[in-house]
């Protein structure tokens, strides 16, 4: 029997000769290997952080493309991914919205449908697999992949989070591969990575089976070449002694644990009087820069009579800069301000959040749909600052750029700030809405590419963690345990001295995200050459 001729039904056992049966077996196991990418997706990240299975968590999508014939049904297919995924990942949100949370995940999975759809195109190939058409199917995957995570990041105000390549933080040998284009290059490899395999397999198989000549496989030597190549950067970069040091901050990080709930909102003024008295025991260590956390306190820090007095009494007569937030209306508009009061309270600094949290902040296309308002809890909806801004400290001289929330999330944001020249990065962010999920560790994951990405320290505060000290590789050098993920987690204070050294220059602080551009330009190239190739009469197969 010709191996590609399609087998006559006594071939079959007596159960699967019914057509219809075996075309809804082959649609179950399709939807089958679409959830269980789904999951390998949702393991990489935290908590389980299973970093190893990126490399493979994509091939029973791929398979399962080559099973759906039809792109509808694997635009179904890849939503039915996108869903399990986000929704594993991203269910923590729900404890302030959960309406908001499911309009978000069913957002989100659209862009892994779109990219399964893509998929066909590529996927669905006969023999003979050639080395060649591989490793080009392989960078049209991953480019459509890292196409989609750009258009993720910025499509209505932008959710970066959680992108493929963020899934190796801890893996800091192959994160530093974000030097050279971002963590968005990283996950190009990690696609790129998973055709190989996937092609590899389809090349063994068709091989065993008479199919195609056997031949070296030198599409999978090239695989390993560029994976033996990105290691070797990384570990490069890792053992590689920095510059001599140029400058250093002692500081002290104020973890407060304040509690946070829509229905029973924390008492603010208990607040304000937790977070001076670790303030002031932390004072007593003379530390050059206090940070507190985004604003636990749902009232404006300056305007409320009863907040305001104990702060400036303290501020008055601190002998350290102070980093704070707090919520701060101005006119008939909300902002979400960073303030840097210098000790004594001669000056103050300030900064308004210019990337807002989806659901969280503001409503996407709310104006455009005021029925998507109904998704959230709150009425009055934060405004964006005008844009990116640096605080500058005397004694000792420091430029630091503030970034609130999950500005920390942005690479192309934190690349602006960069352009700044500043000393060290600063996140003040408050988790304490999620205390008890993995959303504080898998924001971490995400603040560390910017460290890499730019070679720039960060300080992180959080009101129930991670407080963290960055270094420039991305390794976390200090933190306290987050609220409600251990025992001794809760209230307290990072001391510590940051040094820098100067910044290395890196291929992305000077180019930023060019893997997104020249993905977008190969992308389009494969869709037009898989669609003449589709035009073109096909040829006699030969073994």
């Amino acid at each position: 029997m010709d191996p590609l001729s399609t087998p006559p039904l006594s071939f079959f056992p007596p159960s699967l000769r019914d057509p219809q049966r075996r075309i809804s077996l082959r649609f179950g196991s399709a939807i089958g290997l679409c959830l269980l990418s789904g999951l390998l997706l949702a393991l990489c990240f935290p908590p389980r952080e299973w970093s190893g299975l990126a490399w493979i968590a994509l091939l029973p999508a791929m398979a399962a493309s080559r099973l759906l014939a039809s792109w509808r049904w694997r635009l179904a297919g890849g939503y039915l991914l996108g869903l399990l995924f986000f929704g594993a990942t991203l269910w923590w949100i729900g404890k302030v919205t959960i309406a908001g949370t499911i309009a978000l995940v069913l957002y989100l999975a659209l862009y892994p449908a779109f990219w399964l759809v893509l998929c066909g195109l590529w996927t669905s190939g006969h023999p003979p697999f050639r080395p060649k058409d591989n490793l080009l199917a392989s960078a049209w995957l991953a480019s459509s992949w890292v196409a989609l995570e750009w258009v993720r990041g910025w499509l209505g105000g932008g959710f970066p989070w959680n992108t493929l390549g963020v899934s190796q933080f801890q893996a800091l040998v192959f994160a530093q591969t974000a030097r050279l284009g971002g963590a968005l290059l990283l996950s190009w490899l990690l696609v790129f990575g998973n055709g190989l395999l996937f092609f590899t397999g389809l090349r063994f198989r068709a091989e065993i089976r008479g199919e195609q000549k056997r031949a070296l496989h030198f599409d999978l030597a090239a695989g390993v070449l560029l994976l033996a190549g990105a290691a070797s950067y990384g570990l490069f970069v890792l053992i590689s002694p920095p510059t001599e040091v140029a400058g250093t901050l002692r500081y002290a990080l104020i973890q407060p644990a304040v509690p946070q709930s829509v229905e029973n909102p924390f008492d603010p003024q208990e607040a304000i009087v937790r977070e001076i008295t670790l303030t002031e025991s932390a004072s007593q260590a003379k530390p050059q820069l206090i940070v507190w956390p985004e604003s636990p306190i749902g009232a404006d820090l300056l305007s409320t009579p009863s907040l305001r007095v104990p702060l400036l009494a303290w501020v008055g007569s601190s002998e350290s800069w102070l980093l704070l937030g707090t919520p701060r209306m101005q006119g008939e508009r909300l902002y979400n301000e960073a303030l840097l009061f210098e000790p004594k309270g001669r000056s103050l600094q300030t900064y308004a959040k210019n990337r807002l949290v989806p659901f969280g902040e503001f409503v996407p296309f709310g104006t455009r749909f005021p029925i998507l308002r109904n998704l959230v809890p709150f009425e009055l909806e934060f405004s964006p600052g005008a844009a990116p801004g640096i605080f500058q400290l005397q004694n000792p001289p420091a430029r630091i750029a503030p970034l609130i929330c999950f500005e920390d999330t942005f690479s192309d944001y934190a690349r602006r700030l960069a352009r700044q020249n500043p000393d060290l990065l600063v996140n003040i962010t408050n988790d304490g809405w999620f205390t008890g999920t993995p959303g504080a560790r898998q924001h971490l994951a995400n603040a560390v590419f910017r460290t890499i990405e730019l070679d720039l320290p960060l300080l992180r505060c959080g009101n129930t963690g991670i407080t963290a000290f960055l270094n420039q590789n991305g390794a976390v050098v200090a933190s306290l345990p987050e609220a409600g993920r251990s025992p001794e987690g809760g209230e307290g204070i990072l001391f510590g001295t940051a040094q820098w050294h100067r910044p290395r220059p890196t291929l992305y602080r000077a180019a930023g995200d060019w893997i997104a551009w020249l993905s977008g330009a190969v992308l389009l190239f494969g869709i037009a050459s898989a669609l003449r190739r589709r035009k073109t009469p096909p040829q006699p197969r030969t073994t």
